[in-house]
């Protein structure tokens, strides 16, 4: 892909984390419920968190899949109800 995002926040309670141990379904890959996702290129641990609402402050980055670089910034406003762009 050209480019992905990343949420960051901050999690209070660390036991809200767990790593997967489920069986691995064909429709979920590449998330393989072994505690790392699939890749051909990458190895990346793999966490389970249950659904959460965004909070004041989340933070939602737009990354140039070829670069790496950040492409737009953005954080939640709870007020709002939306994402502000702080670039």
């Amino acid at each position: 892909d050209k480019f992905f995002g990343v949420i960051e926040y901050r999690l209070d309670d660390p036991k809200q984390l767990s790593i997967p141990d489920w069986a691995p379904k064909p429709d979920s890959y590449p998330y393989t419920g072994r505690g790392f996702t699939g890749s051909k290129e990458v190895i990346l641990p793999e966490y389970y968190q249950d659904t959460r609402s965004f909070t004041n402050g989340d933070i939602l980055k737009v990354i140039d899949g070829n670069t790496g670089d950040t492409a737009l910034t953005f954080i939640y406003d709870v007020k709002l109800k939306q994402w502000i762009s702080v670039d």
